[in-house]
């Protein structure tokens, strides 16, 4: 598949944002980071630490503080 042709890559190349928050005037170019997005407005923390049960926004977060706990 020609990746130039993928709707999310022409999205934004074009600066097409049909995404819209509905708590901001905030736009997205896909699904997905509207999503994430979302999350700064709800307080939603859908990722948590089954260690210390800290939780997360995005599971980057969760991955980078899993280091913290290498040694358990």
């Amino acid at each position: 598949m020609d990746d130039s042709f993928h709707p999310r890559y022409f999205r934004t190349h074009t600066n097409e944002r049909p995404y819209q928050c509905t708590h901001c005037d905030k736009k997205f170019t896909d699904s997905s980071t509207l999503t994430k997005h979302l999350r700064t407005h709800t307080g939603q923390k859908p990722y948590g630490c089954e260690v210390c049960f800290m939780r997360f926004t995005q599971s980057g977060n969760l991955h980078r503080h899993m280091k913290t706990h290498k040694n358990l």
